[in-house]
């Protein structure tokens, strides 16, 4: 082999070498600095004038209990959640054990759910049948934003009778 051709590869393999270190170097440069500014954004977001960590375009409420309109026999809560796309509404519901209600063959009571517009509209949400002693979790969406609901309501499907309502 000739001197100066052995010479010029090992000229390139250098070259090579260096190159890659570089790249090597530069990449975890900037993946440890992207860790530490999220690092810091995460630990104290409001020193930067941010809010804390959300996903965007979501907010839900704690569990707000509803009261009852006329007496019921059953009680129920319910989150509403505030998407980009609406407002998800989940419930959950539990009945009291009334005596002799199963032996009498009653299926139980048809319930629905609505959100109430705050111009007066209402969308119906979910349906569903009430069984004593148990607790359903029923839950709906509706294309209404959060801040145009102005309460969820519990209604009988059979009379359209309000049960329960929450006034967001």
């Amino acid at each position: 082999m000739r001197p100066d051709l052995l010479d010029e590869i090992l000229q390139k393999v250098q070259r090579s070498r260096r190159r890659s270190r570089w790249i090597t170097w530069t990449v975890s440069a900037a993946a440890a600095a992207v860790l530490a500014v999220a690092a810091l954004l995460a630990t104290n977001p409001a020193q930067f004038g941010l809010t804390p960590l959300q996903v965007p375009g979501m907010s839900a409420s704690a569990p707000l209990t509803m009261t009852p309109v006329v007496p019921s026999s059953f009680e129920a809560t319910v989150v509403v959640t505030g998407q980009a796309w609406g407002t998800q509404v989940d419930m959950t519901c539990t009945y009291h054990e009334e005596p002799g209600a199963d032996e009498a063959g009653e299926s139980g009571d048809e319930l629905a759910m609505y959100a109430v517009g705050s111009d007066g509209t209402r969308v119906q949400l979910a349906t569903w049948v009430a069984r004593a002693g148990a607790t359903a979790s029923p839950s709906g969406s509706t294309s209404m934003p959060v801040e145009q609901i102005a309460a969820v309501q519990v209604v009988s499907a059979d009379t359209g009778d309000v049960l329960l309502q929450r006034g967001l």
